[in-house]
C-alpha cells in the first residue's frame, strides 16, 4: 500500500510537470497578443524601459530618447512577435535604428528566438565610416497573452 502511494505521487508529479509544459507550449501557439518588456541601452546607459503589447505578426514601433539626453542619442526599435518554429518558443524580429544626424539609420535587423518569460539579450555595435558607434543593447522578455478582439485592435498594427 505504501509502495503504491509513493508511485502515485511520483506519477502525479510527472503528470503535473507535463501539463505545465503543455500549457506553456499551447499558450505560445494560441496567443494572439504578446507583452514585451524591454530595457534599451545606448553606450551602456539606459535609454528607456518600455513595455508594449503587440498583436501576433503586427509591428510595434517605439522611439525612445534618454531622459535629459540629446535627440541624437535616441533609439528606435520596431518589433514583431510570432510563435517560434521550435515548440514553446517565440520569434521576435527587431529593427534597431539610431539617429546620428537628423535621419533614422538602420543599425541592425536581428531575429531572436526566445522562451516565454525568460530574458533574451542582444547588442548591436560596430563601425560606420571608420568610427566606433555607441553599442545599442536590448534586453527583452516576451509573455504570450490571450486577448479579446478589443485588446488586439488596441495593440494596432
Amino acid at each position: 500500500l505504501t509502495r503504491n502511494a509513493g508511485r502515485e505521487v511520483l506519477v502525479l508529479r510527472h503528470i503535473s510537470a507535463a501539463f505545465a509544459l503543455f500549457t506553456v507550449c499551447a499558450s505560445v501557439h494560441a496567443a494572439d497578443l504578446y507583452k514585451v518588456d524591454m530595457t534599451v541601452l545606448r553606450g551602456g546607459v539606459v535609454v528607456a524601459r518600455p513595455s508594449v503589447r503587440v498583436a501576433a505578426d503586427k509591428i510595434a514601433d517605439l522611439t525612445m530618447t534618454p531622459s535629459g539626453g540629446p535627440e541624437k542619442d535616441a533609439v528606435r526599435v520596431a518589433l514583431s512577435v510570432a510563435p517560434g518554429t521550435q515548440s514553446g518558443t517565440v520569434a521576435v524580429h527587431l529593427m534597431i535604428f539610431d539617429r546620428p544626424a537628423r535621419e533614422w539609420m538602420l543599425r541592425a535587423k536581428p531575429d531572436v528566438v526566445a522562451w516565454p518569460g525568460r530574458e533574451a539579450t542582444l547588442e548591436v555595435g560596430g563601425n560606420k565610416d571608420g568610427a566606433r558607434d555607441a553599442t545599442i543593447g536590448v534586453t527583452l522578455t516576451v509573455t504570450p497573452e490571450m486577448s479579446t478582439l478589443a485588446a488586439v485592435a488596441a495593440a494596432g498594427s
